[in-house]
């Protein structure tokens, strides 16, 4: 009787951690994009004092993929890269995530780099 309760118990677990990934937002690390993304615009006092620096940026994407919101993941260790590398992720379209032939919503993580040539 106790071992049956045990697999009983085990049963419930995984259909209930099955259920919660169901419903889990995933995370794309490696997103498609619906158009190419536009670059940011790189702020002029760190360009002219030659700042350079990757920000990691995650957003929050719709079914329809557009971002509804954006923030900072990882610092470039600039607050102006930070801030243009957020301003112009939300300006960026996704393909939608889908599960289960459904576009669902998603979060996408994306490095956005600045680079003087």
């Amino acid at each position: 009787a106790q071992q049956r309760a045990q697999q009983e118990a085990q049963a419930r677990a995984a259909a209930q951690a099955q259920a919660q990934a169901q419903n889990e937002v995933p995370v794309i690390t490696n997103p498609r994009y619906r158009r190419p993304p536009r670059p940011p615009e790189y702020p002029r006092r760190a360009m002219e004092a030659g700042t350079q620096g990757t920000t990691i940026v995650r957003a929050n994407v719709s079914p329809s993929g557009s971002v509804t919101s954006a923030r900072v993941h990882q610092s470039s260790g600039d607050l102006s890269l930070d801030s243009a590398a957020v301003k112009a992720v939300r300006g960026w379209s996704f393909v939608p995530a889908t599960r289960s032939g459904s576009n669902i919503e998603s979060i996408v993580q994306v490095p956005v780099n600045f680079r003087i040539n």
